[in-house]
């Protein structure tokens, strides 16, 4: 499978935004805009509020909002200050990393179990148990667990990443060393640094998206006509095929993404069979309904199971690509054959478990609504570009195919 990431500026509305696109052979899966990062990124916070009945307090890191810090899940704290004991009380200072944006309705999470994460493991200040990332079958457990024994301490924990299993020991000793350099570095310096500082930068949409692939399994390349990028992504000696776009025909242009933004925005989206896809965001929800559409025969049991299965395929491209979040229902096309029903529970399961973020099936209720539960990472893409989408209705729902 031929796989790309394209970067570039995208223009609409007069307007310029830098954007990160992946392609699997020619077709678009995700789309995000390319800005400061917040998360992974390290402050010295302050406590403004603690708050008993939710076991959580509220740090200030000078963003803003107050971000959330849950206390039931940060038990090893590092203090700025010296204290007597390690209960966590209004105005200490405190260093946090975030590791999750704000929501529309709420804040920003920050944890005290500090994580740098490299392309083969990730280690945690705070949690010092050795981790295997879910993607990986049993087989490889001992293997890890053997190589994590030999780094076992009391300072971090070490959680293998699925690109491991393709990665030489030697390799993933250096790793890290190089991790715990950093871990080091940073616990040495930030009793030093004033309150509210950022003593880490989070890294960049494009090179977390990097970091997540098997660079070195897949057929894989990276193309953008933003030289500092180029130049960046250079510097870190690459194992793909990175190359500066520098003709005249604009590389937005060449991929299509104004055509796929709009889609990407509009409520309908077409399936080649004629049938479609609605996609509607809610307070509390997003729910896609799943028609029939423009498809017609006479054999509608069999035809049911093929729209589902068409439709199960793209609801999760939509999830990646609109990057969807929290709850989501699907309403299928009701089926009265059971065994229809789990052909159709086994293909969704299958095309929701390549979704590096995290999504889950969770279950298939009585009136043939499917609920999937996605991690949130990021901001969903139409709040990415809130700017546009209030006028998605009036443009971009007419867009088919």
């Amino acid at each position: 499978m031929e796989t790309k990431l394209v970067i570039t500026n995208l223009k609409y509305n007069d307007n310029n935004k830098c954007v990160s696109a992946y392609f699997e052979n020619d077709e678009i899966i995700e789309l995000n805009t390319i800005e400061d990062n917040l998360i992974n990124s390290v402050y010295i916070g302050k406590v403004e509020n603690i708050v008993p009945s939710i076991n959580a307090a509220f740090i200030n890191i000078g963003i803003g909002e107050d971000c959330y810090f849950s206390l039931k899940d940060n038990q090893s704290i590092p203090y700025v200050n010296e204290k007597k004991d390690n209960k966590l009380k209004i105005g200490d200072e405190i260093l946090v990393q975030v590791s999750k944006e704000a929501g529309k309705k709420k804040p920003a999470v920050v944890t005290s179990n500090i994580a740098f994460t490299g392309k083969y493991v990730v280690i945690t200040y705070g949690n010092t148990k050795i981790g295997i990332s879910k993607k990986l079958s049993k087989n490889y457990h001992e293997r890890f667990e053997n190589l994590g024994g030999k780094f076992a301490n009391d300072l971090y924990g070490i959680v293998f990443r699925t690109n491991s299993v393709n990665a030489r020991d030697e390799d993933i000793f250096s790793e890290i060393r190089e991790l715990e350099g950093r871990l080091n570095k940073l616990l040495n310096n930030y009793k030093h640094r004033s309150c509210y500082s950022k003593l880490i930068s989070g890294i960049t949409e494009y090179e977390q998206f990097i970091l997540r692939c098997d660079t070195s399994q897949m057929d894989f390349s990276v193309v953008t006509d933003n030289v500092d990028i180029y130049e960046n992504l250079k510097n870190n000696n690459p194992n793909y095929n990175l190359r500066l776009y520098e003709d005249d025909y604009p590389l937005f242009k060449l991929y299509n993404l104004e055509s796929s933004l709009k889609k990407a925005l509009s409520k309908k989206v077409w399936l080649k069979s004629g049938a479609f896809l609605y996609i509607e965001h809610t307070e509390a929800m997003t729910v896609i309904d799943v028609n029939s559409g423009k498809y017609s025969t006479k054999k509608k049991e069999e035809a049911y199971l093929k729209i589902n299965i068409e439709a199960a395929k793209e609801v999760a491209r939509q999830l990646r690509l609109r990057n969807i979040s929290g709850i989501c229902i699907v309403d299928f096309i009701d089926m009265e054959r059971e065994e229809d029903q789990n052909e159709l529970m086994k293909q969704l399961r299958s095309f929701i478990k390549k979704d590096p973020v995290g999504a889950t099936l969770v279950d298939i209720t009585k009136l043939n609504l499917v609920e999937i539960t996605r991690k949130r990472i990021k901001k969903p893409l139409y709040e990415q570009f809130a700017s546009i989408s209030s006028i998605q209705e009036q443009s971009f729902d007419d867009i088919e195919k």
